[in-house]
């Protein structure tokens, strides 16, 4: 049996949390013809193989594990990978299958960033929108907080490790501030959101701010931004 283990801090504290990573998949697309549509080529006969009852051999039955994280809203992701000696498959994104999954939003905008070891990006927030985030190549240490200042949460964080071999994705819900830190020499994150950017919605909190208290896996200076620099940090009544 295997684990994945993270922690979660918030101004209240720390908390630590344990999954099963061997635990079953939650089943979420039950009918072939909710399957990925393609060349059967991209899967192999084993993968095949494993999806037991589907009615049709070039159509496997693609599953996307949910792992709650502290905030209700926000979601860690876990989708179906099939691998062989050409490399892997996986789907990074069906609108019916996440809908299922409770994201319901209408992403409009994919972006991509690469970074080196040590840059550091956020934290960043726009109170319209939404994201969906994964690591494609490297590792990131991936943070949200919740900025959202009516939410019995708020300013409470949470950390996971994002990578391109772990493939697992974190949904950032609307009013959460998002960033992260490169763990490797080339890390490119790709994310969806759910609205155009536009700056005059920007908002953004310190990195460092003590109020939040996030517990960056720092080993040299982080790399930060001239704009990432100058975040305000909260004020506390």
């Amino acid at each position: 049996m295997g684990f994945a283990s993270f922690e979660q801090f918030g101004p209240r504290g720390a908390m630590n949390c344990t999954v099963d990573s061997a635990a079953p998949a939650q089943p979420l697309v039950r009918r072939v013809d909710d399957c990925v549509d393609g060349d059967a080529s991209d899967v192999s006969n084993d993968d095949l193989n494993r999806h037991e009852g589907s009615a049709s051999k070039a159509k496997p039955a693609f599953m996307l594990r949910v792992i709650e994280t502290r905030f209700p809203e926000a979601k860690l992701l876990e989708p179906d990978v099939f691998g062989d000696e050409r490399g892997f498959f996986k789907e990074t994104y069906s609108k019916n299958k996440y809908e299922s999954a409770g994201i319901i939003d209408a992403f409009v905008q994919d972006n991509v960033s690469r970074s080196a070891r040590h840059v550091l990006r956020g934290m960043h927030y726009d109170m319209r929108l939404s994201k969906l985030v994964q690591c494609l190549v490297g590792a990131l240490y991936d943070v949200i907080v919740d900025a959202r200042e009516d939410s019995p949460t708020y300013l409470q964080w949470e950390g996971f490790e994002l990578t391109g071999d772990n493939h697992r994705q974190i949904y950032v819900p609307r009013g959460f501030a998002h960033g992260f830190l490169a763990l490797t020499d080339v890390a490119v994150a790709s994310y969806k959101q759910s609205e155009h950017f536009d700056p005059k919605f920007e908002r953004g909190l310190a990195w460092d701010d003590p109020a939040i208290g996030i517990a960056w896996p720092l080993t040299a200076p982080p790399i930060v931004s001239a704009k990432d620099q100058v975040w305000p940090h909260v004020v506390r009544a």
